[in-house]
């Protein structure tokens, strides 16, 4: 959990300069999350032209592991 925005910010910048794609973070009052339900490791994939939401990360329900993560999905529409 950040403290304040300004860490969020630090952490979403220190993470956007391993990626060369945009970042975007949400507002301290967590609109996107309240808008889409995401939790603090599932991330969205979403068309900035159209708002559609590309690919999400998804859990095993089994097991509650991660099975698609961020990594999976730049790499995916990469290729």
């Amino acid at each position: 959990m950040h403290s304040d925005f300004q860490e969020r910010m630090d952490k979403a910048r220190a993470f956007a300069e391993s990626f060369p794609y945009d970042v975007y973070v949400d507002t301290w009052n967590d609109t996107y999350e309240n808008t889409y339900h995401a939790w603090p490791d599932q991330f969205c994939l979403i068309d900035t032209h159209t708002g559609i939401i590309m690919d999400k990360s998804r859990y095993d329900v089994s097991t509650a592991h991660l099975v698609n993560d961020y990594a999976d999905m730049l790499n995916n529409v990469l290729d």
